[in-house]
């Protein structure tokens, strides 16, 4: 079932939420005949919609579908800036290389989600370090990484964050791109 949440794609927007248009900055790629979203020459770029403060948005990067998060399907979790990966998933964090210049399942350390070792309340997530945060204008922008992830259909996509704010500004409205690498 999906999450009332919002999916958004170059202004088409699904589970009728309003949202503002990015058909100016997105690849909007296909869309199915039944209003899910298609990747686009391999890969998608979409928003999103991670601006509950209590509740994690669940998305299942193989059919960029958002589902339950009791579902075992969904691969990335978001809430405000935290993203979290399914329990038993991996990624590879590449620091300072480029989403484009992935071209392949990269050689090194995969690493998952940890429980929370510093007593703060929060596990110790594999993408805690995806933006860089300006503490003199506080804003979170994307750090300069592009994380590889293995789904649960043990399928590996490369994953890029692009922004962190919409258009109007609004936080936790997180711009990605994802693309699906060779075995």
């Amino acid at each position: 079932m999906r999450n009332a949440m919002c999916l958004m794609l170059g202004g088409i927007s699904l589970s009728g939420c309003l949202m503002p248009s990015l058909a100016d900055t997105l690849d909007p790629g296909p869309a199915l005949d039944d209003g899910e979203l298609a990747f686009s020459n391999g890969q998608a770029e979409f928003v999103v919609d991670a601006t509950d403060r209590k509740v994690f948005v669940a998305l299942d990067l193989d059919t960029l579908e958002y589902l339950e998060m009791d579902d075992p399907s969904w691969d990335l979790a978001f809430r405000r800036f935290e993203v979290a990966l399914q329990d038993g998933l991996e990624a590879v964090i590449l620091d300072g290389v480029a989403f484009d210049e992935v071209v392949e399942v990269p050689e090194g350390e995969w690493v998952t989600d940890q429980p929370d070792a510093d007593d703060d309340g929060i596990p110790e997530y594999a993408f805690a370090e995806w933006y860089d945060y300006d503490f003199d204008n506080h804003t979170l922008a994307p750090a300069d990484r592009t994380y590889v992830v293995r789904t649960t259909e043990d399928r590996t996509f490369k994953v890029g964050f692009q922004n962190y704010y919409d258009e109007a500004g609004t936080p936790a409205r997180i711009t990605m791109r994802i693309a699906e690498l060779g075995p």
